[in-house]
């Protein structure tokens, strides 16, 4: 085999993996109020009226819910913007990441 079929044959074997994605949670807490966690969701998530309320519901009667899932650089600046529009508004909304289970 000469050597330019060699490095085409290598290219071909490597596989392009998907960037691991990472969920955005909120946390439920009992001082910010319902319509600053659909505010978030519709602004910074892109949420329509009646999905950021369904989320929002399952983070009051969950503790938590998912937000948006993303790769990890994404949820990461989202969830620190969230945690610093949260506390310029004075409420202690707590934005966290982890690793995506669904893929």
């Amino acid at each position: 085999m000469a050597q330019g079929q060699t490095a085409v044959k290598e290219r071909q074997d490597l596989e392009i993996k998907k960037p691991k994605r990472y969920q955005v949670l909120l946390h439920n807490d009992d001082v910010t109020p319902m319509e600053f966690v659909v505010y978030i969701l519709q602004s910074e998530f892109r949420h329509s009226v009646d999905s950021a309320v369904e989320i929002m519901l399952t983070i009051h009667n969950s503790s938590k819910g998912i937000a948006g899932i993303y790769p990890k650089d994404i949820a990461e600046t989202k969830a620190k913007k969230v945690n610093s529009l949260a506390h310029r508004a004075g409420y202690p909304l707590l934005t966290q990441i982890e690793p995506h289970q669904g893929e």
